[in-house]
């Protein structure tokens, strides 16, 4: 009688650890799942604050000056615009006082973990300089400079290689001559003491990192270099080196279409 009562009582005691386990395995699942929603509306959230679509209010055209002009009062330290026809990249670029503040944050000042697009704190903002360096975040999406990994292939390559830059109430054309892969510490790549005398013999320097290239590199001028991290490399750096042309077109107020 004892050991039936024994085996009833040690049956009855593993009923309720299967069950307590079985609880506890619930419970997981649904901290698991809560979590793994929780991760990815933080990124639809990271992914939709990065949209360009937020600021085209304020995209400076033939039509409407007044709404860049009024981005500015908010933040004054918003320079620009930059556009490239047919893609994501349509943005206010800004300008501090080094390249740490606009890295996590938004246009509008603010905290923001998609940062800004902006102009190396080094570099003039009339864009007067031989060369000079404009970084943005690789998001995902292909938002910001997300969409840089697609001009690896050829085709894509050739058909998006003209821009727009405003700045100082101009417009000025953007073609894309060479798309590279580098490292951030590349000393070269980055240099913004090159001059007019040196600016060939640097290019030329470069043409052993580049991925894609038109075959004409500008003998002189001035070169713009849209700079991004490259997901999954260390230290890993995308890079579209673009020749700035007096005269370009002011875009229309209707959005890009998004590649």
């Amino acid at each position: 009688m004892n050991r039936r009562k024994t085996i009833f009582r040690l049956d009855k005691s593993i009923q309720i650890i299967d069950m307590a386990v079985k609880n506890l395995l619930l419970i997981g699942v649904i901290l698991i799942s809560v979590f793994a929603l929780f991760i990815l509306y933080e990124n639809y959230q990271i992914v939709r604050h990065a949209d360009s679509a937020r600021y085209a209010q304020y995209k400076p055209t033939a039509e409407d000056r007044y709404s860049f002009e009024e981005l500015r009062k908010i933040n004054p330290e918003v320079i620009g615009w930059i556009t490239i026809e047919d893609t994501n990249i349509d943005y206010p670029l800004l300008q501090a006082s080094d390249n740490d503040k606009y890295i996590n944050t938004d246009v509008m000042g603010e905290f923001s973990l998609t940062g800004s697009i902006f102009l190396d704190y080094r570099s003039s903002p009339d864009f007067s300089d031989t060369v000079s360096i404009i970084y943005g975040h690789d998001m995902e999406a292909d938002k910001m400079f997300g969409g840089f990994h697609l001009f690896q292939e050829a085709s894509y390559f050739q058909e998006h290689r003209k821009g727009t830059l405003y700045h100082d109430g101009e417009y000025e054309e953007m073609e894309i001559f060479a798309f590279l892969e580098t490292s951030g510490y590349n000393a070269v790549v980055y240099d913004l003491t090159v001059g007019q005398d040196r600016l060939s013999d640097w290019l030329h320097s470069l043409e052993h990192l580049f991925l894609r290239s038109t075959g004409q590199l500008p003998g002189k001028g001035r070169v713009v270099l849209l700079s991004s991290c490259e997901a999954g490399v260390t230290d890993g750096r995308l890079v579209l080196a673009v020749q700035l042309h007096k005269g370009g077109k002011p875009p229309a107020k209707k959005a890009q279409k998004r590649g």
